[in-house]
Formats: structure tokens, C-alpha cells, sequence
């Protein structure tokens, strides 16, 4: 069994403004949720998520919430990648 979860930041002083989060199952993995937390977040600073596999549901959450509160994705059956896409709010 193996999942991989990568990510990507791209930092200012005051904290990651964008990044993203790749997150890799191979096939013979029987896992079907995965949580984790962000981290290196601004915790004042608002957050939207967006997911790639599903882009009708962008979320809005500060960056306290983010490296607090797990964040959810779920897998289908088989290798399967998440990309996950942060961005702070101007």
C-alpha cells in the first residue's frame, strides 16, 4: 500500500499566498478518505480551496482553520491523484 501527498508553496514574508497540494494513490490502496492540514498558512488571512476534480466546490476558510482543522478529500476505487489548489484572498 502507498499514498503520497506533495506540496508545493509559493511563500511571501507574511506567508504562503498559493500552493498546492498533489495527492497520489496507487491502485492496490484500499484507502477511499484522506484528511491532512495545511501548514505555513497566515492564520488571519482568508483561504480559497479549490479542487481540480471538482470545481464546483470551492471552499473559503481562513488559514487558522486550514492548519487547524483537517481538510477532506476522498478517492475512488483504483490510482487516482488529487490536486488541491490554495490561494489567499487580496
Amino acid at each position: 500500500d502507498f499514498l503520497s501527498i506533495y506540496h508545493y508553496a509559493f511563500d511571501t514574508e507574511s506567508g504562503a499566498d498559493r500552493g498546492f497540494a498533489v495527492i497520489y494513490k496507487r491502485e492496490n490502496v484500499t484507502l477511499t478518505d484522506f484528511s491532512f492540514r495545511f501548514s505555513g498558512l497566515d492564520p488571519d488571512r482568508e483561504y480559497t480551496v479549490y479542487d481540480y476534480d471538482n470545481p464546483g466546490e470551492t471552499v473559503l476558510r481562513s488559514g487558522r482553520e486550514l492548519m487547524t482543522n483537517p481538510f477532506a478529500v476522498s478517492f475512488g476505487s483504483g490510482a487516482e491523484t488529487i490536486i488541491i489548489e490554495y490561494c489567499a484572498q487580496q
